[in-house]
């Protein structure tokens, strides 16, 4: 899966939004309860690190089992220290591309989540650079 970049963190940083409790449920309804809303500040849940964080977004279908879908905005932190299994926007042979950090067979790789994708060895010799660690990915509903 490619990754394009779509620009600094400072684009998200005018979020501040209604935010609804209790937690709406995704099941069963639950017992009527009264609603409260309080203001919540997006860009400072999502960006901790904003001087290390930019926006992507993926393109591609390599991601699908992890839930990232074409089309998808993430969020990477660079601050975030990449370790096996987590999801992280990575330049190989001179292209950006968005995988999980995995290792298997005393030997790191690059994962696809999606069996439709081979694993790709990250070379002894010349590594890998990890960009940054997908914090958040978001998406359209409608």
């Amino acid at each position: 899966m490619e990754t394009e970049y779509i620009g600094p963190s400072s684009l998200l940083k005018f979020f501040i939004l209604s935010f609804v409790e209790p937690p709406v449920q995704a099941g069963t309804p639950g017992p009527p309860e009264t609603y409260r809303e309080r203001r919540l500040d997006i860009f400072k849940k999502m960006v901790p690190h904003p001087e290390a964080t930019c926006v992507w977004q993926a393109v591609g279908e390599s991601m699908v089992g992890a839930r990232i879908q074409s089309g998808d905005f993430l969020v990477v932190d660079s601050s975030v220290v990449p370790s096996i299994g987590k999801v992280v926007v990575a330049t190989l042979n001179g292209g950006n591309t968005l995988k999980r950090l995995g290792y298997r067979d005393n030997r790191g790789y690059l994962l696809p989540e999606n069996p439709a994708f081979e694993p790709i060895p990250i070379d002894e010799d010349e590594g890998v650079k990890v960009i940054g660690v997908v914090t958040f990915a978001f998406f359209a509903v409608i």
